[in-house]
Parts: C-alpha cells; sequence; structure tokens
C-alpha cells in the first residue's frame, strides 16, 4: 500500500515539474535503461547541430 502511495505521488511530482508526456515513465531510473546491452553510448563528440 505504501509502495504504491510513493509512486504515485511520484507520478504526480513529474506531472507537475514536466509538464510533458515524459511523466509517464516509470519513476525509478534503473527501469528507464535499456533490458539488453544497458545504456546508450555516445556515438560522437561532434553536436548533432550547427554551434555557431
Amino acid at each position: 500500500m505504501i509502495f504504491h502511495c510513493i509512486v504515485g505521488l511520484g507520478i504526480l511530482v513529474r506531472f507537475i515539474i514536466s509538464g510533458r508526456v515524459r511523466w509517464l515513465m516509470p519513476v525509478f531510473p534503473v527501469l528507464w535503461e535499456p533490458k539488453v546491452g544497458g545504456s546508450p553510448e555516445v556515438r560522437s563528440l561532434r553536436p548533432a547541430w550547427p554551434t555557431w
């Protein structure tokens, strides 16, 4: 019961802070990483867009 309250509160806080659809993601950052292969690697140190 307490676990569900904490998760619900975390989702509500995400909704208020971000105001985007991203708040639907799980509250725990551990669950955000892909199941196989871990975190995505950085492909290049160059930015994807030009910087002036």
